[in-house]
């Protein structure tokens, strides 16, 4: 239909017969899916490895729902090691098949940055191993100490966790979605994050 739309502004002279013109990023791939994601958030998901060859791909959802992908999607037979980072996927709807589960089928892979852009919520906390050496090395002392000792820790923990920006941390994005990046990279990403919303307003002011 979008493709008669097309034929008949063309044939009327609204519009040239050669679109390339109109789009220049119509062939940037990375463009095009950080504006899916714009589109689509927060109808994000992550593609789960099979557990074995036989089985079909599952999507997890934010609310922690395992979602199968429909065998006519696109992303079907998608595959990726068990060692490497599961794919993001956006989708449109979750539908219920002819069997009685639930099934994604038109779906896109995209990568975390247009994700962290436009996430709700995004936390850094310290990488799993830095985590872990920094277990039960505190004295809390009193207990009318304790909420400014704890203060003071969260504190000092972030001034730590940001003061080199080789520091491996981990981004929690909306409260679910991990991932493993350096300081510095988060740095800029707040950054972006911060001129993206202010951009927006001014937009919507204006």
């Amino acid at each position: 239909m979008r493709k008669q739309l097309q034929n008949e502004l063309a044939t009327n002279g609204f519009i040239p017969v050669d679109m390339s013109s109109c789009s220049l990023n119509s062939q940037d791939h990375g463009i095009l899916r950080a504006v899916l994601m714009a589109g689509a958030y927060p109808m994000v998901g992550r593609l789960l490895p099979r557990l074995n060859n036989g089985q079909r791909a599952v999507v997890e959802t934010a609310s922690g729902a395992k979602v199968r992908l429909h065998p006519h999607s696109s992303n079907f037979k998608l595959s990726f090691g068990k060692s490497s980072e599961s794919p993001l996927i956006i989708y449109d709807e979750i539908t219920r098949g002819d069997g009685g589960g639930m099934n994604i089928r038109n779906c896109t892979v995209v990568g975390p940055y247009p994700l962290l852009l436009l996430a709700t919520e995004m936390v850094v906390a310290p990488a799993k191993d830095d985590d872990d050496d920094s277990d039960g090395d505190t004295d809390y002392g009193s207990d009318d100490d304790e909420m400014t000792v704890e203060e003071s820790s969260t504190g000092q923990q972030g001034e730590r966790i940001m003061s080199s920006p080789d520091n491996l941390v981990s981004v929690v994005a909306d409260r679910w979605l991990t991932f493993q990046s350096t300081a510095l990279d988060v740095a800029q990403i707040y950054c972006l994050r911060e001129r993206f919303t202010a951009a927006i307003l001014f937009k919507v002011r204006s």
